[in-house]
């Protein structure tokens, strides 16, 4: 057609990068990237969350012999019993976390962006590079030495100053109140197939036994057989032991994969700070770094990843809550008619108070590496879709 220009039709079509996940919403981005990073740490740290949960849900006594508490006879039983795969092998309720593992994690990872954001919003006066003191990343003035009047000097970039270590604290702790309506009725099936196969053995003896000693095909026979048991109730027992966990764990894990993600990489980063140079009667002040700081390398987050991985067991009330959810969880209805006060009270008279910490050594084991391949696998995705 002549006389027709194609650079309006070009103009009005929308151009491919505005089809990019970051150009539809930072959250989205975030939920997808929390997803990836869940699967790859669950992958990585079956095995030890089932010598853990084995642990805390066995008493000394129906264990006999030094090598069956340890953490290697343990996987070396359930090796030579059960294989890796299959109803009875070390990778034995598994299913159950793969499968809801984009929602649980990548809601947490949603929740803590959340959070960051609502942080933001109540402190709004502090803006990077603002007023307020935030720590910008490009702070340029000009001042005229004969006339002490400013120059104007380019804008600062809109992105949020950087959290304070308590401001991620409270991010983290509300991403724990989304993620435990996911993870409480998951760690609830997952265990009760991870121990089935002690429950088969008959440990623990008596009338509890019986009750107990079906052995689930699988996740969804599982899943059926205690929503028949009590509903919705019984898939979401063990919830408020799953939320006391989750919080102060979350909140440390968050604070300390903020610190050590940023400390190494501004140690990375770090050289000149500033240059003065004068020309004529005008000082320019340019701080180097005029754009925002490159993303951390791939050592910074797996250090970070590591590092946040051990603080969530380190404060020690999640491995105290975790010891009296797993055993709630896979106990037979009415055994513990006092909730968790009887839970605790049984613990106590069978294996003490260091019963309280059962498990603690394959949690530690299991941070470093789980924590580590879940970072790396969040940050690769977040770049990618950014």
């Amino acid at each position: 057609m002549v006389g027709t220009s194609h650079d309006d039709d070009n103009n009005d079509a929308p151009s491919s990068s505005s089809f990019s996940l970051s150009s539809w919403s930072p959250s989205l981005v975030a939920l997808v990237s929390g997803g990836v990073g869940g699967a790859c740490s669950v992958l990585i740290g079956h095995p030890l969350d089932l010598v853990k949960v084995q642990m805390q849900t066995t008493s000394t006594s129906s264990r006999p012999g030094k090598s069956s508490h340890t953490i290697r006879g343990m996987l070396a039983e359930t090796l030579k019993t059960g294989g890796i795969v299959g109803p009875n092998g070390i990778f034995r309720g598994l299913a159950p976390p793969l499968l809801t593992v984009v929602p649980t994690t990548a809601v947490a990872f949603w929740g803590y962006d959340v959070g960051r954001r609502l942080v933001l919003h109540y402190d709004g006066t502090r803006e990077e590079g603002g007023d307020g003191g935030g720590m910008g990343w490009w702070k340029t003035s000009t001042t005229n030495t004969a006339t002490s009047t400013p120059v104007a000097a380019p804008p600062p970039p809109s992105s949020p100053r950087p959290l304070t270590t308590a401001e991620v604290c409270v991010a983290g702790a509300i991403s724990a109140v989304p993620t435990t309506l996911i993870v409480a009725p998951t760690e609830r099936i997952k265990c009760l197939l991870q121990v089935q196969q002690d429950i088969g053995k008959g440990g623990g003896g008596g009338r509890d036994t019986e009750r107990r000693r079906r052995i689930y095909s699988g996740t969804f026979d599982c899943t059926r057989g205690v929503y028949r048991e009590g509903g919705l109730r019984s898939l979401y027992r063990g919830t408020g032991m799953t939320f006391v966990r989750g919080m102060p764990g979350t909140m440390a894990y968050f604070a300390a994969y903020e610190y050590a993600k940023d400390g190494i990489a501004s140690l990375q980063r770090r050289g000149g700070i500033m240059d003065d140079d004068v020309y004529d009667d005008v000082v320019f002040v340019v701080v180097r770094s005029q754009s925002p700081p490159p993303p951390p390398s791939t050592f910074a987050i797996l250090i970070a990843g590591g590092f946040a991985g051990i603080a969530y067991w380190a404060v020690g009330i999640p491995i105290i809550a975790d010891v009296l959810k797993s055993r709630y969880q896979t106990a037979p209805i009415g055994k513990y008619p006092g909730g968790y006060v009887d839970v605790y009270r049984s613990l106590i008279r069978e294996d003490g108070y260091a019963g309280l910490f059962k498990g603690f050594r394959p949690a530690m084991m299991r941070a470093i590496p789980a924590s580590m391949a879940r970072s790396i696998g969040m940050e690769v995705t977040r770049r990618i879709l950014e």
